[in-house]
């Protein structure tokens, strides 16, 4: 549990005609990481898949313009359906796609006209609905002597400003009243060449004008002109309406959905495809399978029924084998930790399980409260699927919940429920001597993970030789607080033994006796950095003792009031202040301890994460 699962280097020889059926159950299995072995020792005479590629790349292309009008992609379910299916070859994908695209190109244009109207239209409305109903008439715009110009109208929020400056010459501004005589809302009616237009726009946007066309059809005072744009904009939600029909009915005879879905395959295949050598009749798929779970892939492709070699050999030379992590379900949320760290190679420990433990306690020692504790347990498991790192508040809470009986303290007060322990404030040394002991502890552990890792490795004697010294003054310490006597011969004996193991090293007498030096030399710097480490786990009871006096200053400020809701809303936002405020100050030291105290005693990073093989399900257009 605590080592990362180590992959084997997998091999897998299928006929070229089966290769998409094969990738799918390696795909719906997540057992297999494909990587292309660059030397191959078979005579594997290498096919060219370019053209394939180049109409998949084309037939997505089409699709990412075409989105906006292409339907969700049908997808097939079952494992004997993909072995059953015969998919048509990419260039009559694309050719299919073509069609389609041409015949419903002249719908999106007319839908995308239509929309672009009523986009104008609405915007219109809203200029003419903070316009007065007296003062404005729209008849004389259908005049001779106007239509060669072009009609906007405006409104602004704010001071009065005059448009003459922003216009050209010859142009013509009209003011009108706002429909609600309280507010500073100028609206203005104007009239400017057509070739001139753009230019006005530009202007007036970034004056913060609202700006709207008037198109010639639109006559008469306010009210008739807001029932005219009404009932144009009726008719168009109608016209669109028709146009989404249309479009349907051709996706239905083209049958977009296939298409596209055989198109996003394609894509997948030609991903896949490039992690694998393919020949005239055969596919030869390579990459890396979990060690423990190669029987199960074997037995998924059998059950396929398509025919397969399959074989595990040792990894390719200069390869990177990637690792699993492998923990049980209830210490698989604090995988996030190490992984922010740097995921630990096959032979390094995974200290995910102990993390599972070790950070409840810090988390819920520093904010110990029963009510407090149930705050955090309702967030996380109200917001665990939406946001999944925050489902650790569900262990914190309960943490937080179980040391709130331990100090007798509920939604910041002290007096509803008796200590199964003690009050923090009432014996502040015992709360700042325990998780100093806790760290003493953690540290210890982290120096026996250093010990097994290199167990791991064949490298117990590098450890007795690097590391032995300042570990065993460390514990030599530790152990002097109780004998004197005892603990200075734990020093010298781990002391002589770092000595004469470099001592005993390779090399000139004087390059041993440099080692030496070089060992005494960074054991007082190992050494104060260890003691440094451990002295940083007082901050837990420090936590602690300030979480209960912040605790005690929310119940003083609520009874400082004699009105009983006041006390209530003082209580309510207090706490609030206190979950919210303490949370993320908690969270973060938590976090610190374990990633700079804990950690760097043992955890080495290097190895990357599995990635297997996905379902094409996952492939989605638009998205890159």
């Amino acid at each position: 549990m605590l080592r990362p699962r180590p992959t084997l280097w997998t091999e897998i020889l299928v006929r070229r005609e089966d290769a998409g059926a094969v990738l799918e159950t390696l795909a719906r299995s997540q057992l297999m990481e494909l990587e292309r072995q660059e030397s191959l020792e078979l005579p594997f005479e290498e096919i060219s898949v370019a053209p394939a590629r180049a109409s998949t790349e084309a037939a997505i292309a089409l699709m990412t313009r075409y989105r906006d009008v292409l339907p969700p992609p049908r997808l097939r379910r079952s494992a004997s359906e993909v072995a059953a299916t015969t998919h048509p070859e990419p260039s009559d994908t694309l050719a299919a796609l073509q069609g389609w695209a041409r015949d419903i190109q002249p719908l999106r244009e007319a839908m995308r006209t239509r929309r672009a109207e009523q986009d104008r239209l609405e915007h219109l409305a809203r200029c003419l609905a903070a316009v007065s109903d007296d003062g404005l008439d729209l008849s004389y715009l259908a005049r001779e002597d106007v239509r060669p110009w072009r009609a906007f109208l405006a409104l602004r929020e704010g001071p009065r400003e005059n448009l003459k400056g922003l216009m050209p010459a010859g142009s013509e501004v009209r003011y009108f009243d706002a429909a609600e005589k309280e507010t500073q809302t100028q609206v203005a009616l104007g009239l400017v060449p057509a070739a001139d237009y753009a230019d006005v726009e530009s202007r007036l946007h970034g004056r913060r004008w609202q700006f709207a066309v008037v198109p010639g059809w639109l006559q008469g005072q306010p009210p008739a002109a807001r029932r005219q744009l009404q009932e144009r904009l009726a008719a168009l939600a109608r016209e669109c309406g028709e146009i989404r029909a249309r479009v349907a009915e051709l996706n239905t005879r083209h049958d977009a959905a296939g298409l596209r879905w055989i198109a996003e395959w394609h894509a997948w295949l030609a991903q896949a495809l490039a992690s694998s050598w393919s020949g005239a009749h055969f596919l030869l798929l390579t990459g890396w399978v979990p060690a423990d779970r190669y029987r199960q892939l074997v037995q998924g492709l059998e059950r396929s029924g398509l025919p397969f070699l399959a074989r595990h050999v040792q990894p390719v030379e200069g390869g990177q084998p990637p690792v699993v992590l492998r923990n049980p379900r209830w210490s698989r949320p604090f995988e996030v930790f190490v992984r922010a760290f740097g995921l630990p190679g096959v032979d390094a420990a995974d200290p995910s399980p102990l993390l599972a433990i070790v950070m409840p306690l810090m988390f819920g020692y520093m904010f110990g409260d029963v009510g407090h504790g149930l705050l955090l347990l309702l967030t996380g498991w109200a917001l665990r699927r939406r946001v999944p790192v925050l489902g650790l508040l569900i262990p914190a809470g309960v943490s937080s919940m179980a040391f709130g009986f331990l100090f007798g303290s509920v939604f910041s007060n002290e007096h509803w429920l008796a200590p199964l322990w003690v009050h923090p404030m009432e014996d502040p040394l015992l709360i700042l001597a325990v998780p100093l002991v806790f760290g003493v502890g953690l540290m210890l552990t982290g120096i026996a993970l250093a010990v097994l890792q290199s167990w791991w490795n064949r490298a117990l004697a590098g450890w007795w030789r690097e590391e032995l010294p300042s570990a065993g003054t460390y514990i030599g310490i530790l152990v002097a607080i109780a004998s004197v006597p005892l603990g200075i011969a734990v020093v010298v004996a781990a002391l002589l033994v770092g000595v004469g193991l470099r001592f005993a090293g390779g090399g000139s007498f004087g390059q041993r006796l440099a080692s030496v030096g070089d060992l005494l030399a960074g054991l007082l710097e190992d050494i104060f950095q260890l003691l440094i480490n451990t002295l940083s786990f007082v901050r837990v009871g420090a936590f602690a003792l300030a979480h209960a006096g912040l605790s005690s200053a929310v119940i003083s400020l609520a009874g400082m009031s004699d009105a009983l809701s006041l006390q209530l809303l003082t209580l309510v936002l207090g706490n609030l202040f206190v979950t919210a405020l303490e949370g993320l100050v908690v969270s973060i030291q938590t976090t610190r301890l374990v990633l700079f105290e804990f950690f760097r005693r043992f955890l080495h990073t290097g190895g990357r994460p599995f990635r297997p093989l996905l379902p094409p399900e996952s492939v989605q257009v638009g998205t890159a």
